[in-house]
């Protein structure tokens, strides 16, 4: 950077889908406090709520629209794991599905007919009485909600949820407006085109959202360099520090399990040093994505160490 001010905003992204990870850092005086750290999801597809109306037992009797996640759909309704339970249709099970009943023998499906209820007349053809299934999962059955894989969700959808998650989360106290420099983790592997993608979209919203008023330092930063501050804390250890981003071949599976690893601890050992970070050892501790949080969070510190 070419300038030098006395409080320094430092936002560090891990690029990812469902678990892009940033960390927010304020520096002054030599020393940092982490402001903000959090996972987010951007290959979230717009979820189906349930839109069955919630019976207010209180005084006031007013009516409110259910609105949690649904899990099945029928004649173009959403409805809850509780308000599916209160309608006249069945949730399909796995031995009604299409897959399931071509591998079945006719006699096993005249007893699954018998279990369901499903009315034909003998003699029938297994493609004929196949047919009645389909007709009464059809009439009968809801449609579950299938969740859509991260990886499949397109590109556009990502670009749109970037924009609202980003929006939600810096935007709040004007948050974005202080941030002085924003560190991306570089994509460099020949497998990683839509992680590259990605990486340009986050870097264009920020360069979208910039003012004129208050300049912003943006910059793609190697995934090596966060290693090595696992690597300080590891120099008698056996572990390759490699530059690899992404999960490698099995032959190599153990080496990049252990780098993780290390990062989780390095990340810790940080913290623990830090008293304005106490908070974030609790949160750090019981957060499910560990790995995450480390890379972006010594992707940060590195900068910080070594470019400040």
């Amino acid at each position: 950077m070419s300038t030098s001010p006395s409080t320094i905003k430092l936002l560090s992204i891990d690029i990812g889908i469902k678990n892009l990870a940033f960390c927010l850092f304020e520096i002054e005086n030599n020393s940092y406090s982490v402001k903000k750290w959090d996972i987010v999801n951007i290959g979230e597809e717009t979820p189906l709520l349930c839109g069955e109306i919630e019976n207010d037992k209180s005084k006031t009797k007013s009516t409110n629209i259910c609105n949690k996640p649904a899990k099945y759909t029928k004649n173009n309704k959403c409805y809850c794991l509780k308000h599916s339970k209160k309608q006249v249709f069945h949730v399909p099970t796995k031995e009604l599905e299409q897959s399931y009943l071509n591998k079945q023998k006719i006699n096993n499906l005249f007893e699954l007919a018998e279990k369901y209820n499903i009315s034909y007349a003998k003699p029938i053809k297994k493609q004929d009485l196949i047919h009645l299934f389909n007709e009464y999962v059809l009439n009968k059955c809801f449609e579950p909600v299938n969740i859509t894989n991260s990886n499949k969700v397109d590109i556009i959808s990502i670009g749109k949820n970037i924009k609202k998650k980003f929006d939600e989360i810096f935007t709040t106290n004007n948050i974005y407006d202080n941030i002085d420099v924003i560190l991306i983790e570089n994509q460099i592997s020949p497998i990683a085109n839509r992680m590259k993608t990605i990486q340009g979209m986050v870097a264009q919203y920020f360069i979208m959202k910039s003012s004129t008023s208050h300049k912003q330092h943006i910059e793609f930063v190697s995934s090596f360099n966060k290693l090595k501050e696992v690597a300080k804390n590891n120099n008698n250890n056996n572990t390759t520090i490699t530059s690899d981003t992404h999960p490698p071949e099995k032959t190599d599976k153990a080496k990049y399990n252990d780098r993780k690893k290390l990062g989780i601890s390095t990340c810790l050992e940080n913290l623990e040093k830090s008293h304005s970070n106490d908070e974030w050892v609790n949160f750090f501790n019981k957060h499910s994505k560990k790995d995450d949080l480390a890379d972006c969070f010594l992707q940060g510190i590195w900068y910080i160490k070594n470019k400040l």
